[in-house]
């Protein structure tokens, strides 16, 4: 669905069964969809600096820790809103 539509954002958890968000950041950045696609992830697990750099080097808007309040994460995800007249 990333590779055929346009999201205003892409919520991506890094683990997921069968494949990872990194397996799915990795895939956009090789075809360059990246680019055009705003991907916040979120994850559980501990994400070093190292791993923080690599994500948004590959085009990853941000990488945000749960548990998050839904509250904050709706907030935060009004960024991406596209506002049509």
């Amino acid at each position: 669905m990333i590779e055929n539509q346009q999201f205003d954002v892409v919520l991506l958890d890094l683990a997921m069964p069968n494949f990872s968000g990194r397996d799915i950041v990795t895939a956009l950045y090789k075809s360059g969809k990246i680019k055009t696609t705003n991907i916040v992830t979120l994850t559980a697990s501990s994400v070093t600096l190292n791993d923080k750099t690599d994500l948004k080097s590959k085009g990853v808007h941000s990488v945000l820790k749960k548990p998050i309040d839904p509250d904050y994460l709706l907030d935060y995800l009004q960024q991406f809103v596209t506002k049509e007249n």
